[in-house]
């Protein structure tokens, strides 16, 4: 039993191998021949790629041949462009050294002409008359910039412009040109020039921007009895047609710097506070010395009319000093005197009243402007310290008031001092007045007395 067994497991075992085997050799067959169809696969890729790699060499040579061939073109023809070049040269300094010898000193006139007209440019271009001329000065522009030959119309252009230019500075022209006013505005006005010197637009002085290219009107006229107006001579044949208007000789740079220059007033007022004070004290003075000459001259002429007139009037120091005497005239001669001595002297304060201030004011003006001048000097020092002396501006203001103080302290000193000078000699006249009147009056009373002794004699 047992070994029936075996036999059957041995048989089993050997079918199975045999099974195995079959398999593995169906596997390899199939493998084998997918080696195989690879291989031919791959030979005939590679066959094709040696195919293109040829045909890619063959095409690489052309082209290495082609770009050879250019190669030896270029530079043949660069080699010829050279040699051009080389002639080419030649022949243009050949060209140059003949039109140098052909041309002559016109080449210096050419630029001799060029600088002249960027001088003429420059002057109408400085000018209002630049309004006139624009297109010759865009024609002197082209002239000025020309690299090219010197030709005639060159010269002809050069002596229109300036032919032109003396022509404008010596008419004068009316047209309508854009005006530019203090406050900003602009408007369209007509306008009258002078020749070069002066451009008037109604009662307005003009000046010209040339950087801006504007006109614009004066702020400040400079002070002149001229007329600023041409208006009334429009259109006008009467008497020799002529008329006298202000010029300006350095073509507007004169009329710049006085139209900025401060007015009366602005200059007073540079002085600060000084100059306020010296104006009150100034008039205060002005004020007190025209009351004691018209009070000292009322009183000058009623005492001159007083001396004439026998009846005494007390609206009159005279007659305020013999109508005291009336009730002494009987008295003894000391008495007499001594009362037309206190007469005397109760008038002279009155005579004399305010003289003491003005003397002071006098004295004080030319003090407080001596102030304003030390005050105006420490701050010009200051902004020479803080800022230096490069800019002139800076040290303007207190320069200014240094002298304007010195300047008003002396105005109003001088006259305060010849009407204060004129008042006393005034009172002093009244005083001599009332001294010969009173030794008068002693006089004629000592005659009464001796006369009266020698009647008590006889």
């Amino acid at each position: 039993m047992k070994v029936s067994v075996l036999i059957l497991l041995f048989i089993t075992c050997m079918m199975s191998v045999s099974i195995a085997d079959t398999d593995i050799d169906r596997r390899d067959e199939d493998l084998l021949k997918q080696l195989q169809d690879r291989y031919k696969n791959n030979q005939i890729l590679d066959e094709q790629r040696y195919l293109d790699f040829w045909q890619r060499k063959s095409s690489g040579s052309q082209l290495f041949l082609q770009a050879q061939q250019q190669l030896e073109d270029l530079t043949k023809k660069v080699t010829e462009l050279e040699e051009q070049f080389q002639q080419n040269e030649k022949q243009l300094l050949s060209l140059k050294n003949f039109y140098q010898k052909r041309a002559g000193d016109v080449e210096e006139l050419f630029s001799m002409i060029k600088h002249n007209a960027t001088d003429v440019k420059k002057n109408i271009s400085e000018s209002f008359l630049s309004l006139l001329l624009h297109e010759h000065i865009e024609k002197l522009s082209s002239l000025i910039d020309n690299q090219k030959v010197f030709q005639v119309a060159h010269l002809e252009i050069f002596r229109d412009s300036v032919i032109e230019w003396l022509s404008a500075q010596s008419q004068n022209l009316r047209f309508d040109a854009d005006l530019t006013l203090a406050d900003g505005e602009s408007l369209r006005r007509e306008v009258f020039n002078v020749g070069p010197f002066t451009l008037i637009a109604g009662e307005s002085l003009l000046t010209y921007n040339a950087r801006s290219g504007k006109l614009m009107t004066v702020t400040q006229k400079p002070a002149t009895h001229l007329s600023y107006s041409l208006l009334p001579v429009r259109d006008s044949n009467q008497g020799d047609g002529y008329v006298s208007v202000p010029i300006d000789p350095s073509r507007g740079a004169l009329l710049a710097v006085l139209s900025g220059a401060p007015t009366f007033w602005e200059r007073i007022l540079q002085g600060g506070f000084i100059v306020y004070l010296i104006l009150v004290l100034g008039i205060i003075g002005l004020l007190l010395v025209v009351e004691r000459l018209l009070f000292l001259t009322k009183n000058l002429r009623l005492v001159e009319y007083q001396k004439t007139d026998d009846y005494y009037n007390a609206n009159n120091p005279l007659g305020r000093v013999l109508s005291d005497c009336q009730a002494y005239r009987n008295a003894s001669i000391d008495k007499l005197e001594l009362m037309l001595d206190t007469a005397v002297l109760r008038e002279i304060p009155r005579l004399n009243r305010g003289f003491g201030t003005l003397k002071v004011l006098i004295a004080i003006a030319p003090m407080l402007g001596l102030l304003g001048t030390v005050l105006g000097m420490i701050e010009t020092f200051q902004a020479i310290t803080l800022f230096g002396t490069g800019d002139p501006t800076i040290m303007s203001s207190g320069i200014s008031q240094a002298l304007i103080t010195t300047m008003l302290g002396l105005v109003v000193a001088i006259p305060l001092l010849l009407l204060y000078t004129l008042a006393n000699s005034y009172s002093k006249e009244i005083q001599q007045i009332l001294e010969e009147q009173s030794a008068g009056v002693i006089v004629s009373h000592l005659i009464v007395e001796d006369a009266g002794r020698q009647d008590a004699v006889v």
